[in-house]
């Protein structure tokens, strides 16, 4: 085997910059192609933007039994799962909330031609509890649309990463629009290094390396910047369906899978400093956030 050499593509996908980076002795150019064809089987499943989508198919059938395959539920079990886990502050349920507030069609163009087919702003934001799922199939309440924009980054992170180490690939780390999964070590041999945005002057926070989070590999953020138009930003808060009113302006989690450092992050920026600290305790993450004013809180 030749010696380790730093592999790397980019792409844009589901809305965002995506980043697939690998250290490896071996040419990678058919592991890339199979990665980004996870990418956009992904995108094809569970897009809210595009009209022949599982996900799509769900919404369309609003009040009715549907048959779901098994990726499908397997993500709406990780969804159930963490909306019972944050009190239900994480809920994939805000579609039409986050329609009403603006965001209709796909980032980088909130206003571009609006596909009325997939516009779900005149339904109702409920409970997930109120959602019948079993094992293989799904009922949403008549009149309420589902979205998987709090967890489908870190879901394909954990997934990508797995098929990676499943084939032997232990060095590399992959970014979905800066919310970025890491393994093993970079060229050199040395721990990966994550920065993390200042939102409020801009530039780099904090530099650190990856070893510094004990065996945390994820590193995602949410923020109330990022995707933003006139008069609403993307952070819908349940509990008023309306964008979340927080001195928070960004979050970022630090933990050991993709799923739990999406909607940590999310959850964070809505239930605030709190609830960062509880959800520290019970389930070993580190963060960091930023505030209105400037100020700036960290875990470790």
């Amino acid at each position: 085997m030749k010696d380790n050499e730093r592999y790397q593509q980019s792409s844009l996908k589901l809305g965002c910059d995506a980043i697939i980076t690998i250290v490896s002795g071996e040419d990678c150019q058919k592991l890339f192609i199979e990665l980004w064809k996870q990418v956009d089987k992904f995108e094809d499943r569970f897009s809210r933007f595009k009209s022949e989508s599982e996900l799509t198919k769900i919404n369309a059938k609003s009040g009715q039994r549907v048959d779901i395959s098994k990726e499908m539920s397997e993500i709406l079990n990780e969804a159930r799962k963490y909306n019972k886990i944050t009190g239900g502050i994480y809920n994939p349920m805000i579609l039409p909330g986050l329609q009403k507030a603006g965001y209709v069609v796909s980032w980088p163009k909130p206003n571009s031609d609006i596909d009325e087919s997939l516009d779900y702003s005149d339904r109702n934001s409920i409970s997930f509890s109120e959602v019948e799922l079993d094992s293989k199939s799904i009922r949403l309440p008549r009149n309420s649309a589902l979205d998987f924009g709090g967890i489908g980054k870190g879901f394909l992170l954990d997934k990508l990463a797995d098929y990676l180490e499943s084939r032997g690939y232990r060095n590399y780390w992959i970014s979905l629009g800066g919310d970025i999964i890491f393994g093993g070590f970079d060229l050199n041999q040395k721990s990966w290094v994550v920065r993390v945005d200042d939102f409020n002057n801009g530039g780099d926070l904090l530099e650190k390396e990856l070893a510094g989070f004990s065996n945390m590999k994820v590193a995602a953020t949410s923020s109330t910047t990022k995707r933003k138009g006139q008069g609403w930003h993307h952070i819908i808060d349940p509990r008023t369906n309306l964008p979340a009113k927080s001195s928070i302006i960004a979050s970022t989690v630090f933990a050991k899978e993709g799923v739990m450092a999406d909607i940590f992050a999310k959850t964070i920026l809505i239930g605030g400093e709190a609830m960062a600290k509880d959800l520290a305790k019970k389930y070993s993450i580190e963060y960091i956030l930023q505030f209105k004013d400037k100020k700036i809180v960290k875990s470790f």
